[in-house]
C-alpha cells in the first residue's frame, strides 16, 4: 500500500505561497519549489519527495533516494510529519500524540506507527502505556493505533477487547466533537470488517461545511476535495474541485485536471495543471508543460479512475 500513499501525495498537495510558475524553465522550477518547501510550503516538499521517489522520464529525472530522503526529512523537521522518522517521534511522542492527532492525518500516522514499533519490541514501555491510557480516555487516535496493530496481527482476543473502546472513542470524537477524520476512519474500519457504515453522511457533510465556510476549525485542510471525492453527484464533484482549486487547494486543482485528462479534454486539463503548478506543485508543472507526453497516471476508463481516486483518501487505514 506504500504506492497508494505515494499516489496520494502525487495527486494531492496543499499550497502556501502562490507564484506564476508554469512558464518557468524546469531547472528554475526545481529551484523555486525547493525554496517554497524550505520556507514553509509542506506540500511543495511532498511533491518533490514524490518526484524523486518515482523519477520522471519526461523531464529526465531518475529516482534518487538521497533527495527523496532529504525532502522527507524537511517535512518531518518543519511540519512534524515524521512517519518515516521515528527517531524524531519517539522523544517527542507526548507533543505529537495528543488530541491533535484526531485532526491531522500526518500526526495520526506518526502515532500509529509509533505504537506498532514499540509494541513489537515485546516489552512494556512508557510509550505503549501512554497510548493505552489515552485510549481509555477516549482518544480515538490511540484506540485506532492499538486496534490497527491487533487487526494486522489477526489477534481476535485483543481485537474484541478494544472493539468497544474504539467505538466509544469514535462516538466521543465524531458524534460529540465533530471530527470528520475520526468519523471517516471509523467507517473505514467497519467496512473492512463487513460491519454497518455509521457516519458517512455526517463526515461528508462536515467536509462540505468546512469547504463552504472556508474554515479550518478542526484541523482539516483540503476539505473541498475530500467532499468532492465522496459525493455521488458528478456535478457536485466538479463543482467542489473547482471551488477548492480557486481557494488555492492544489489537491483540488490536480484532481480536477486529472478528471479532464481522463475525459481527453486537454485544454481544461492543462488549465488546472497550470493552476496547481502556480501554487507550488512540481507535478502540476510537469503535466502542464508536457501534457501530450504525460504517462504518470494512466487509466483507461473514467469509472475506474473515480473508484481509484475515492480509495486514495483511505490511505490512513494502511499504516
Amino acid at each position: 500500500m506504500k504506492k497508494l500513499f505515494i499516489i496520494f501525495l502525487l495527486l494531492f498537495s496543499f499550497p502556501i505561497f502562490a507564484e506564476n510558475l508554469r512558464h518557468l524553465p524546469f531547472n528554475q522550477l526545481l529551484t523555486t519549489i525547493d525554496k517554497q518547501c524550505r520556507n514553509g510550503n509542506k506540500k511543495a516538499c511532498e511533491s518533490l519527495y514524490v518526484l524523486y521517489y518515482y523519477g520522471n522520464e519526461t523531464v529526465n529525472i531518475l529516482p534518487n533516494k538521497e533527495k527523496q530522503q532529504k525532502y522527507d526529512l524537511i517535512r518531518c523537521q518543519l511540519f512534524n510529519d515524521c512517519v518515516l522518522h521515528q527517531e524524531y517521534v519517539v522523544p517527542n511522542y507526548q507533543k505529537l500524540c495528543t488530541d491533535n492527532a484526531n485532526k491531522n492525518l500526518s500526526l495520526m500516522g506518526n502515532c500509529i506507527r509509533l505504537f506498532r514499533e514499540e509494541k513489537d519490541k515485546k516489552q512494556s514501555s512508557e510509550i505503549t502505556n501512554y497510548i493505552e491510557k489515552q485510549c481509555q480516555e477516549k482518544q480515538f487516535w490511540a484506540c485506532f493505533s492499538i486496534f490497527r496493530y491487533y487487526e494486522v496481527k489477526e489477534d481476535k482476543q485483543n481485537l474484541a477487547k478494544y472493539d468497544l473502546l474504539l467505538e466509544q472513542s469514535a462516538t466521543q470524537k465524531c458524534e460529540k466533537e465533530n471530527y470528520p477524520f475520526v468519523c471517516e476512519m471509523f467507517d473505514s474500519t467497519n467496512k473492512r470488517r463487513n460491519k454497518p457504515i455509521k457516519y458517512h453522511q455526517k463526515w461528508t457533510k462536515l467536509y462540505q461545511k468546512i469547504c463552504d465556510e472556508q474554515s479550518d476549525y478542526i484541523g482539516v485542510s483540503g476539505a473541498c476535495y475530500l467532499y468532492a471525492l465522496n459525493t455521488a453527484n458528478e456535478q457536485e464533484t466538479k463543482q467542489y474541485l473547482d471551488k477548492g482549486c480557486h481557494l488555492k487547494e492544489d489537491d483540488s486543482c490536480m484532481a480536477f485536471a486529472s478528471i479532464y485528462f481522463i475525459e481527453k479534454n486537454n485544454q481544461l486539463s492543462q488549465k488546472y495543471f497550470g493552476k496547481a503548478c502556480d501554487l507550488g506543485n512540481i507535478n502540476g508543472c510537469i503535466a502542464y508543460q508536457n501534457l501530450d507526453k504525460i504517462k504518470w497516471y494512466q487509466i483507461k476508463r473514467k469509472k475506474q479512475f473515480n473508484r481509484d481516486i475515492k480509495n486514495i483518501i483511505h490511505i490512513y487505514t494502511d499504516y
